[in-house]
């Protein structure tokens, strides 16, 4: 078996349950005998924010000399890159090894009309618990996966500290449709005793988050009360932002995250009090110039990143509408001297109309909509109603749209590819194997 069999064998499976529960995959993890168990967990929910923040804690812990493993999702370049230890991908051989493992129990289990249908993200979670347990990692940074309550990753017992980076509209056909009912779901990660770490929360969901971590004795760090961040602007020195830091453990000033935007600010910080909670724990400390040195280590590919400098190329994976909100007031706020061409896509799931929506309050923009090459994606139908807008353009094939827009760009104008991960996942293999752009 290779890899690219194996990989396949994992995505024929359902992406999702019709009926959420935990059952199959504790099932399966009592098979492979409780891996879950053996490892020291951070637990991190949330609409967005998730990825960057597991990848500030990656390199805050490195620092610390701790060996790190992550568990991410989607991809970018490759499947293995969602499980990484140290930054480093799984690799080939140990992916197989994992998955041809995997086989046997889960057609045993599919004999069980109770345990029938284990999904994708349940199969590969279980991959992931059992990799770390047997590589042991001082740390495991587990990104959920959808909401909380009933995402696969939700069979830690007792992580060192569990957290909620941001609430927004997304998923809400699993979810639910009103904040209250996306932050319970979000909210189901907490664990009695365990501390609770919140990000810059909607009013309505850091009140339902407090109180449920109240009722489990959790200790709570608040965004803006338990700790603080003061955002200095751009970096002039390098690519990123400013910011100043300051909790219970440090006050570190002129702090400069590598990830591009405010919103990135507010991450950074969300990861130095998880940080912080862990370390005061586990009686470690890091400098200012520690940190620093950390933070200028974090790559975050596809998420406002940097793909060329001349013309200005940015990627941004804003694969819902608040994503879309920040990515609009990044470019509005630090590029506000470009003329923005915007290439455009999403999958069929997501709220687009308001995402476009939010990309057409920018004024010197012009928006190509395009498919991509997956089923899920928005199709010609769905988007031609926009092809009466003089500032839109619809394109059957988006590869071409992007070299006729790169053959009109000057000084002052920059492209941005965004929406969907999945399309940003596309776009990049494109470019790199075009020779455009760089790959760090």
């Amino acid at each position: 078996m290779n890899v690219y069999t194996a990989v396949q064998w994992i995505h024929d499976r359902k992406k999702f349950a019709d009926h959420p529960s935990l059952l199959r995959i504790q099932h399966l993890l009592y098979l492979l005998g409780n891996p879950e168990r053996d490892i020291r967990a951070i637990h991190i929910a949330g609409t967005n924010g998730k990825g960057s923040t597991a990848a500030y804690l990656c390199q805050l812990f490195r620092q610390a000399n701790y060996t790190v493993g992550t568990f991410t999702s989607p991809y970018i370049r490759n499947f293995n890159e969602r499980i990484r230890l140290n930054g480093e991908s799984i690799s080939d051989t140990d992916l197989v090894s994992l998955i041809k493992m995997m086989q046997p129990l889960v057609e045993e289990m599919d004999r069980d009309p109770e345990l029938t249908g284990i999904t994708e993200f349940e199969i590969i979670t279980a991959m992931m618990f059992y990799y770390f347990a047997r590589k042991k990692p001082d740390i495991v940074i587990v990104e959920v996966g959808i909401g909380g309550m009933y995402d696969s990753t939700n069979v830690i017992a007792s992580p060192l500290v569990t957290a909620i980076s941001t609430i927004g509209f997304d998923h809400m056909d699993v979810l639910g449709d009103t904040i209250e009912e996306i932050t319970k779901q979000k909210a189901g990660i907490f664990k009695p005793n365990v501390p609770v770490v919140l990000g810059r929360l909607p009013e309505e969901a850091q009140k339902i988050c407090v109180q449920y971590a109240h009722e489990l004795q959790c200790p709570v760090y608040l965004f803006g009360e338990d700790y603080h961040v003061d955002y200095l602007g751009r970096s002039t020195k390098r690519i990123g932002e400013k910011f100043t830091y300051k909790d219970s453990m440090r006050h570190a000033k002129r702090l400069v995250t590598p990830l591009i935007g405010k919103h990135q600010v507010e991450n950074v910080a969300f990861a130095l009090q998880i940080f912080d909670v862990v370390a005061k724990r586990d009686y470690i400390r890091l400098s200012t110039n520690e940190i620093q040195h950390a933070l200028n280590n974090v790559r975050w590919p596809g998420r406002m990143e940097i793909f060329q400098q001349e013309p200005l190329i940015i990627l941004d994976g804003a694969h819902n509408e608040p994503a879309m909100a920040c990515l609009v007031n990044t470019l509005e706020t630090e590029y506000q001297h470009y003329h923005v061409h915007v290439l455009f896509s999403a999958i069929q799931t997501k709220n687009y109309p308001e995402m476009i929506r939010r990309l057409e309050q920018m004024e010197n923009v012009d928006i190509t909509l395009a498919t991509f090459d997956s089923p899920k994606s928005i199709t010609i139908d769905q988007i031609k109603s926009y092809e009466n807008d003089n500032r839109i353009t619809i394109s059957t094939n988006w590869r071409k749209s992007f070299f006729d827009m790169l053959k009109e760009t000057d000084d002052d104008d920059m492209i941005v590819a965004t929406g969907s991960l999945y399309f940003i996942s596309e776009v990049r293999d494109f470019l790199m194997g075009n020779g455009i752009g760089y790959d760090e």
